[in-house]
């Protein structure tokens, strides 16, 4: 063999021998390749997050290995697709405020207390004898008014119960007639007790039930 027929094959084992070893190299970067792929179906570690630090969650890449060039050097493609986000990017307007006016409270209406007006006089009539009247019905005392004649109408404000008279009978009326106006007491023992005419004292009530009591 010659020199240079030496050479030839030594370079074409070197060849060969390169060839091999870049057929394993390639063999092994396959199954890698596919060893990381079964990974990130269990795990969700995808290649790229492997050679770049992550990559965010929910993202989907595949890698491909295809000879580039004559000395076969494996090239490995990822892509990475980036789900929609769920959250929206329009900001929301703050509500306004709306402040409601106070109403103006009603001023209550200012109610005075009235007197309520003093009852209507009743008629009673004396008979045969008259009547005399004084300031004092508990006692038939105090100052004597003027008496009242025989078969005279006079009006009166209201009864009360005070001094008893020689039969017994307590009853007086306060006279609303003038000259009397209010402060004098006449027994209602003189008088018909029926806002009307009488014979006889004896027949009658003691009292006018229909004057009111004072």
């Amino acid at each position: 063999m010659s020199k240079d027929e030496g050479n030839t094959t030594s370079s074409s084992t070197k060849r060969t021998i390169g060839r091999r070893r870049i057929g394993i190299i390639v063999g092994a970067i396959l199954a890698f390749v596919a060893f990381l792929a079964g990974l990130s179906q269990i795990t969700g570690v995808t290649i790229t997050g492997l050679f770049h630090g992550g990559q965010p969650q929910g993202s989907h890449s595949t890698a491909t290995v295809s000879p580039s060039g004559q000395n076969n050097t494996p090239t490995i493609v990822t892509s990475a697709t980036r789900p929609p986000s769920n959250h929206s990017s329009t900001a929301t307007p703050t509500p306004t405020a709306t402040s409601t006016p106070t109403p103006t409270p009603t001023p209550s209406p200012t109610i005075t207390p009235t007197t309520p007006p003093p009852p209507p006089p009743y008629n009673e009539r004396t008979a045969n004898s008259t009547s005399p009247t004084f300031t004092n019905y508990t006692n038939a005392g105090g100052t004597q008014g003027q008496t009242v004649p025989a078969y005279t109408t006079i009006q009166v404000t209201c009864a009360i119960s005070g001094f008893k008279v020689a039969d017994g009978n307590p009853w007086w009326y306060r006279i609303a007639s003038s000259p009397w106006n209010n402060a004098f007491y006449a027994p209602a023992d003189n008088f018909c007790n029926n806002g009307q005419n009488c014979t006889n004292l004896s027949d009658g009530p003691w009292v006018d039930p229909n004057v009111p009591m004072c």
